[in-house]
């Protein structure tokens, strides 16, 4: 008994405990598997509630930013639409009286000759305000919507876009609120105030996300940049090619929007011809 104990007892209690250790081991790797998924997912996703929101949002502000492209003067939403775009004065251009053929706000509309009555310069403003606005609310969506797969949440890539597009919702938003009293008094308050809060509530939401993230123990790791590797650094020269374009390019325009914005029809003097643009 002792010896059938010794060879075949005891071989078998070795063999069902290094099998139970490797199915804790096997069940303890699948785990620890499954717990770093999450974190990566985690690290690299945006925030569900944080995309939904600018889905919501911006969504909207695309919609109507497209309609003033591509279709302006057409009514999408309704008689607090309609005040709006007859405050605008955007609802000459569009004409919808031959169904399908009729230039309906679109880039048929345009015509060769500018006269007081088609008002061509007035058109023009309607379209690149639109364009504008259509670039401004689709950077902020095409980057959470179409995440590549070396932009990560979690080590703070989406934080800049974040910041700039909470600063520029409050812009517009304020200057919505500030011209409110002419807006009530044409009646598209109602709309002025639908656009608002859905700027501002995104923009609330942006702030929020970027401010946890610096909150957070580990922020310091994952919002600082990393050091930067040789030939990649702000003083080599791709970025200095990329940074004098973009300082050259967008510092014009810049400047000629401030002035847009800040001192409509007052001419500068280095623009060729800026006396006839504003005229027109």
């Amino acid at each position: 008994l002792t010896s059938s104990y010794r060879d075949y007892i005891l071989p078998m209690a070795t063999k069902v405990e290094t099998a139970a250790k490797e199915k804790q081991k096997k069940q303890l790797d699948d785990k620890v598997a499954s717990l770093k998924n999450a974190v990566a997912k985690d690290m690299h996703f945006v925030p569900v509630p944080l995309l939904l929101t600018v889905l919501v949002c911006s969504g909207f502000l695309v919609i109507l930013s497209y309609r003033d492209f591509f279709s302006t003067g057409k009514v999408i939403f309704g008689p607090m639409d309609e005040a709006m775009l007859q405050f605008t004065k955007s609802m000459q251009w569009y004409d919808d009286t031959k169904g399908w053929k009729s230039s309906q706000g679109g880039f048929s509309a345009v015509r060769a000759l500018t006269t007081d009555e088609n008002d061509m310069g007035g058109f023009f403003i309607r379209k690149v305000a639109g364009a504008v606005a259509l670039g401004f609310h689709m950077q902020k969506l095409f980057p959470m919507l179409a995440q590549g797969s070396n932009t990560h949440w979690g080590k703070g890539h989406f934080n800049p876009i974040l910041i700039t597009s909470a600063l520029g919702n409050l812009v517009i938003a304020s200057f919505y609120f500030s011209n409110l009293k002419d807006l009530k008094a044409a009646g598209a308050q109602d709309m002025a105030f639908g656009i608002i809060v859905a700027l501002v509530v995104e923009s609330f939401v942006m702030v929020n996300y970027v401010m946890s993230a610096f909150l957070r123990n580990n922020a310091g790791n994952e919002i600082l940049p990393a050091k930067l590797p040789l030939g990649k650094t702000a003083n080599c020269i791709v970025c200095k090619i990329a940074a004098r374009t973009v300082a050259i390019v967008s510092g014009m325009t810049a400047i000629i929007a401030g002035r847009d914005f800040f001192f409509p029809g007052q001419e500068l003097p280095f623009p060729p011809h800026d006396d006839i643009y504003l005229e027109w």
